[in-house]
């Protein structure tokens, strides 16, 4: 799945990220869930964030929130 984001800056490596991707492998059928867990201040920013769901490469859930 993949998270497109406000800018945020990696206190420790400074590197400035807007889209975080993560790898996730489900076999048979199963509930799941995912988010995003706030871990730091810096990751605290407002505007929109759009989350995304692949299978086999394709788009099959997307859903974006607007943050204040």
């Amino acid at each position: 799945f993949e998270i497109r984001h406000p800018p945020i800056k990696n206190d420790i490596t400074g590197e400035i990220k807007s889209i975080s991707r993560f790898e996730s492998q489900l076999f048979g059928i199963h509930e799941n869930q995912f988010g995003w867990y706030i871990e730091r201040d810096s990751e605290v920013v407002t505007g929109k964030w759009t989350f995304r769901i692949f299978y086999e490469g394709k788009s099959v859930l997307e859903q974006t929130i607007v943050t204040y």
